[in-house]
């Protein structure tokens, strides 16, 4: 069976929160083989559970750094090919690892979020009793609960995602109200990403795969993640994970919409830029066979004399 790390950052082990992150990481341990499992933060009682079950305990770990920024920190940590993110207050059962392995005999790199059940539990949790897990579904059963499918309650990924990763994202006014979802290509792909910027706005990297580049095109006035993204996708794997994960706010006055005519031309530019670095420009040149929209582009030999 392949192991893997989970971490999560839990709250104070106070009032309701203290039995039932308990018996959330309680749980974890059980799992079969058990993960490395890691605490991070200074929150009261962190310390406490990490010395009884037998855990790792970081304290010095900013609480609002994101969950990808602490996955590649804990990347040089780690051996395992895993990464497991989740909610500190998640039961977790022995189909959980079954779930994980299944995958990753399939898989070389994937991604995983899943469904949860609510259940409310009265007290600790009797470990001790085989039929725990089975008596925990009787018990979700019977209450009927919400469930639902949310990326924040657990995220499950190979360190290979590490690398570079992008989601989907929802427009919203200046006013928070949503307008629409985002433009959205569903699967990466280095065809598309030449001709059209499809690799959105909340994105992860490596540092050693930015240092195998020639970093960003200072000059350039707009278009410079088209072009910074370009040169990485030249460089390493790109993964698209197509779920929602963040709004981007028009509010009328982003670069793109006052800069309109200079982030057009640049980004045919910049596209210019990486067929030259690919040593395609010999053969190939990029136009706009649409001159009210030249962000619309297309690919044509050139010329030849033969």
């Amino acid at each position: 069976m392949q192991t893997f790390t989970l971490f999560t950052i839990p709250q104070a082990f106070e009032n309701q929160y203290d039995l039932m992150q308990w018996n959330a990481i309680k749980s974890w341990t059980l799992l079969n083989p058990k993960p490395d499992i890691f605490l991070l933060g200074n929150a009261p009682g962190i310390a406490s559970i990490t010395n009884e079950l037998g855990l790792y305990h970081i304290p010095n770990i900013d609480q609002k750094s994101s969950i990808s920024d602490i996955a590649k920190w804990l990347d040089r940590l780690v051996n395992n090919t895993i990464l497991v993110y989740i909610n500190p207050s998640v039961i977790l059962t022995e189909d959980f690892a079954i779930t994980i392995q299944d995958v990753y005999n399939n898989q070389d790199h994937f991604f995983l979020t899943g469904q949860y059940r609510t259940v409310q539990t009265e007290g600790a949790i009797d470990f001790n009793d085989n039929q725990w897990q089975h008596q925990l579904r009787v018990m979700a059963d019977k209450q009927s609960l919400p469930q639902g499918q949310l990326q924040d309650v657990y995220l499950v990924f190979t360190k290979q995602l590490l690398k570079q990763l992008f989601v989907s994202c929802e427009m919203r006014d200046a006013t928070g109200n949503y307008i629409q979802d985002g433009y959205n290509w569903p699967v990466f792909s280095r065809e598309k990403l030449i001709g059209a910027m499809i690799v959105h706005h909340s994105r992860m990297f490596r540092k050693r795969d930015w240092l195998r580049t020639t970093g960003f095109n200072e000059p350039l006035k707009n278009a410079v993640d088209f072009d910074m993204f370009l040169k990485l996708s030249e460089v390493c794997t790109i993964h698209h994970l197509d779920q929602i994960m963040y709004a981007y706010r028009w509010h009328g006055e982003n670069t793109s919409i006052v800069h309109k005519t200079a982030q057009f031309e640049n980004h045919v530019q910049v596209i210019w830029l990486a067929l030259e670095r690919l040593g395609l420009d010999k053969d190939w040149e990029v136009y706009s066979p649409d001159k009210e929209n030249i962000r619309k582009v297309a690919f044509r030999q050139k010329n030849k004399v033969g």
